[in-house]
């Protein structure tokens, strides 16, 4: 990866990655970085003052267009906006460490779609999320809609990529919201109305790693955003359908010791409006 440092050179994307304690993974997302074009990119890792040798691989690497900042942060979503202060991109994009590029190409892909619809704000795309436990993988992603986001779904991060300086002005992420401080942010540009655009083409692995998404806290806090901006019946639907029809089933199971039950079904649960069935990795 090349990108020059020269700000006459704006580059097409930042890629921001914030990590903490979590080198094997950080190095498994630089190493399919680099396979990007080189005049797209700029690379920015913002690190929590990691104690595993992620400080001193970080200052090891040669490569022009890439920025570091290691420091204590107020957790993930205050790293994520130093990312953005520290970006000079088009687009901001963020991949977690241990995600990976769809294909070597993705982000050549990207630049003829962004070419193609004419720059819009925001543009969002499925992601391969991949689950260790159980086994199973899918691809998934939804569009930036009032009606996908009033149903508490929101587009990955790692599926969208966000002009910067709207990102900037729009304050970046609210720091209030602990968990779902995304959801709230793509909230917000939605009812800014920023322009945006779906694609059907695949553009990260998402490694999920487990089923993180039915942490009640989670879900509370998404319930809050959800009654803030959609209002009242919204909200009402969405904790019917995520709290008592999806958390309360799963900690029964749970206590019954039936949860690899509970996993066998979402492996055969449609994901969302592109989403295609789970299939085991290799198949």
């Amino acid at each position: 990866m090349s990108a020059s440092n020269n700000q006459a050179h704006r580059p097409l994307f930042s890629i921001v990655t914030v990590c903490y304690n979590n080198l094997d993974c950080l190095k498994l997302s630089y190493e399919s970085l680099v396979k990007q074009p080189s005049d797209l990119v700029e690379w920015v890792v913002v690190d929590g003052d990691s104690q595993d040798g992620t400080k001193h691989w970080l200052a090891s690497l040669n490569t022009s267009g890439f920025h570091m900042r290691s420091e204590p942060d107020k957790g993930i979503y205050d790293a994520m906006n130093k990312g953005i202060e520290m970006s000079s991109g088009r687009y901001i994009f963020f991949l977690n460490a241990g995600d990976t590029f769809y294909s070597d190409n993705a982000l050549l892909q990207i630049k003829e779609d962004l070419i193609s619809n004419q720059f819009p704000m925001v543009l969002t795309c499925p992601v391969h999320m991949v689950y260790t436990e159980p086994d199973y993988s899918f691809d998934t992603g939804y569009p930036l809609s009032k009606k996908i986001l009033a149903q508490g779904h929101m587009p990955a991060h790692q599926g969208t990529f966000v002009d910067r300086d709207l990102l900037k002005s729009m304050g970046g992420f609210d720091l209030s919201y602990r968990i779902t401080a995304d959801f709230e942010l793509l909230c917000r540009l939605e009812q800014a109305g920023a322009s945006s655009q779906h694609l059907e083409t695949v553009c990260c692995n998402y490694m999920a790693g487990g089923v993180s998404s039915f942490d009640i806290r989670s879900r509370t806090e998404k319930l809050q955003v959800v009654r803030k901006y959609f209002g009242f019946g919204p909200g009402i639907r969405y904790w019917f359908r995520a709290i008592l029809l999806g958390w309360y089933p799963r900690r029964i199971l749970q206590f019954l010791e039936l949860n690899q039950f509970y996993r066998t079904l979402l492996k055969l649960k449609q994901i969302g409006p592109v989403g295609h069935r789970a299939q085991r990795k290799g198949n």
